[in-house]
C-alpha cells in the first residue's frame, strides 16, 4: 500500500485538522470495487480524495442525508457542519520500547 492510500496513518492528531477521505467514484459498485482495492492493496491514487481542513460543510439539496457515525447509518437534516475543538482530545500512548519511566 502506497504512503498516499494508508487511511486514518498521520504523525500528529493536535493539530485541529479533520482529515478527509473520500473515494472518486459516486456509483455503488465503484464505490465497493474501490474498497475491495484498497484492503488488497490495489489502490491507486486516484482512487481516493484526500484533505484536510479545520471545519468542513456538507450541503445538500437533500433534506436528510445518510451518514454512518460510529458504524451505524443515521438520517441527519442537511446540512453538515463538522468543527474542530483543537486539544480537546486526550491521547495516551505506551512509551517506546527501551525508554524509562
Amino acid at each position: 500500500m502506497t504512503p498516499a492510500l494508508q487511511l486514518g496513518a498521520r504523525p500528529e492528531l493536535d493539530q485541529g485538522l479533520l482529515r478527509v477521505t473520500m473515494p472518486t467514484s459516486s456509483t455503488r459498485w465503484g464505490l465497493l470495487m474501490r474498497v475491495f482495492a484498497i484492503i488488497l492493496g490495489r489502490a491507486n491514487v486516484e482512487d481516493i480524495y484526500k484533505f484536510e481542513a479545520t471545519d468542513m460543510l456538507v450541503a445538500s439539496n437533500r433534506k436528510y442525508l445518510r451518514v454512518a457515525v460510529d458504524g451505524k447509518v443515521l438520517q441527519l437534516r442537511s446540512s453538515l457542519t463538522y468543527p474542530t475543538l483543537p486539544g480537546a482530545l486526550g491521547v495516551i500512548v505506551p512509551r517506546p520500547v527501551g525508554s524509562q519511566a
